[in-house]
């Protein structure tokens, strides 16, 4: 009886002994999945945390360039206004120089003026005279340039002789003429009777030298300034 007892006993303790081990194998098992899945979640979070530190390097490298662009764009918009700024100024300087052009163009214009009617030389001084003026001097190319575009076609008498001496010739206010604008071939003093000037010759072919001599008895327009 004893023997078939320790029989027994041996057959339980080998069953309890089976059993545990299979636990234990299946204990290990369950640690050694357990071991990978820490594995995998270790690197899963090098990986997140890797992830994370390049996504903050891209949002402080937007942040940066996000506030360059705005010191940019108030940079611009600085620029802007001053050039607007200055664009108002420029128009306003325009406006004005335009206006004392104006001015100055109307003022010229009613400096000069033709007279009426074909006369003498003397008597187109003397028409002159009775507006307050006189038989234009033309002391520049640039005016000259200007009485020949603004009368152009238009013989006309200026204030040029040289009736007290042959070839000296002499402004009606006594000054010598020293620059000429006379056309080819002039003065010529044509059958000795010429020793007035006109301006704007019609044979001329230029649209600066235009002076000729004519006969101060010829019938012209007087050319005018005040």
């Amino acid at each position: 009886l004893f023997a078939v007892c320790v029989s027994l006993l041996c057959g339980l303790l080998l069953i309890c002994i089976i059993v545990m081990s299979m636990k234990l194998n299946t204990m290990a098992g369950e640690r050694d999945q357990m071991l990978i899945r820490y594995d995998n979640m270790t690197t899963e979070k090098i990986q997140l945390q890797s992830e994370r530190d390049q996504l903050q390097s891209e949002r402080d490298q937007l942040q940066s360039e996000r506030d360059q662009l705005q010191s940019k764009k108030g940079q611009l918009q600085s620029e802007r206004d001053q050039l607007q700024s200055e664009k108002v100024q420029l128009q306003s300087k325009r406006d004005q120089l335009q206006s004392e052009r104006d001015r100055l163009n109307n003022s010229i214009h009613q400096c000069y003026f033709i007279t009426s009617q074909k006369k003498s030389w003397s008597d187109s001084r003397r028409d002159c005279e009775a507006k307050g003026a006189d038989l234009v001097i033309i002391s520049s190319k640039e005016e000259q340039e200007y009485l020949s575009r603004r009368f152009r076609g238009v013989e006309a008498w200026i204030g040029l002789t040289d009736t007290e001496e042959e070839g000296k010739w002499m402004w009606v206010d006594r000054t010598p003429l020293s620059t000429k604008y006379w056309w080819d071939g002039e003065p010529n003093d044509y059958k000795q009777e010429e020793d007035c000037a006109v301006t704007g010759s019609k044979f001329a072919k230029s649209e600066v030298l235009t002076w000729a001599d004519y006969p101060c008895t010829f019938p012209v327009f007087g050319l005018c300034k005040k």
